[in-house]
């Protein structure tokens, strides 16, 4: 009977061979390397975070990714936990260039009873189709939150799901020019720029509260994807495949502001993409870096 070598998550060989197997005897991870980074796996799929980040309405997490052009299927998986404090407006993620807006931004309004407010497409970046009720979030627990663009039809489909409910989503919507959205609800031609989490490109409308596991799609997931999801599996575990993956503290590839693996109490340096794209994510500014916190949301 053979058996994998081992090691620990914080006593990995430093010099790996493409295909390396070994197993971790702290974290129970079989991990294998890609030739650029450990890849781990679990018995039973499930995301093994035990970090996420806090944005305390000073942060904002800037990534290098920019969705596709086009009427393309598109959605947004995320963690959000939040108490309701801070600004009147707070931008969870924002795809904009200051003048023109580009695939989809979620601005939320802290204690509000209808605290979503989504923008897309529109020139003036308008609110499209007014406020969202979503029900209870500001609470300082968990919701998992899944924004989906289907545009499978002559109009693009929105449906906003909370909490793994995809019986009856929280926000339905058909993207007509009458309501709203601009060019039935597909992309527009506005110019596009990196994704931004957690406040404006000017620092407006900064978030407060937590975030963790963000994931940006080029297709619309199905409601079993987003089922699988909320019930605690890893998105890349499913087979799904993301544009980008932002686990925000899983110890394979982020990172502290020193550089050693991403640790609880301790500010960002690099947020690793996990979809395998390379869209890293970072913060120059020192006191506008988010920290990590050991409050994972799965």
């Amino acid at each position: 009977m053979s058996t994998f070598s081992t090691c620990t998550s914080t006593n990995r060989p430093p010099s790996p061979t493409d295909g390396d197997v070994l197993f971790e005897t702290d974290t129970k991870n079989v991990i294998i390397w890609d030739g650029t980074n450990w890849r781990g796996y679990q018995y039973d799929f499930t995301t093994a975070n035990t970090l996420s980040l806090e944005f305390d309405g000073t942060d904002r997490l800037d990534t290098t990714y920019q969705s596709t052009s086009g009427g393309n299927d598109f959605t947004i998986s995320f963690w959000m936990k939040s108490s309701g404090s801070g600004g009147t407006y707070q931008d969870i993620f924002r795809d904009d260039n200051g003048s023109s807006w580009g695939r989809l931004t979620l601005l939320t309004t802290p204690g509000a009873s209808s605290p979503f407010y989504l923008r897309y497409g529109t020139a003036s970046g308008n609110n499209v189709n007014g406020a969202v009720d979503v029900g209870t979030i500001y609470d300082n627990a968990w919701h998992h939150i899944v924004i989906v663009l289907d545009n499978s039809g002559t109009y693009t489909n929105i449906k906003i799901y909370k909490d793994g409910n995809t019986t009856t989503p929280v926000y339905s919507a058909d993207a007509t020019t009458t309501n709203g959205w601009v060019n039935n609800g597909k992309q527009s031609a506005n110019s596009q720029t990196n994704y931004l989490i957690g406040s404006t490109s000017n620092h407006a409308y900064p978030y407060t509260g937590k975030l963790d596991q963000v994931a940006f799609f080029g297709s619309a997931l199905t409601t079993q994807n987003i089922t699988d999801i909320y019930n605690g599996a890893d998105i890349m575990n499913l087979g799904l495949t993301p544009e980008a993956y932002y686990r925000m503290g899983y110890y394979f590839g982020d990172t502290n502001t020193n550089g050693s693996a991403a640790s609880a109490g301790q500010d960002i340096l690099i947020v690793k993409d996990y979809s395998g794209n390379g869209y890293d994510a970072s913060q120059a500014t020192t006191s506008r870096k988010p920290n990590y916190v050991a409050d994972p949301a799965s």
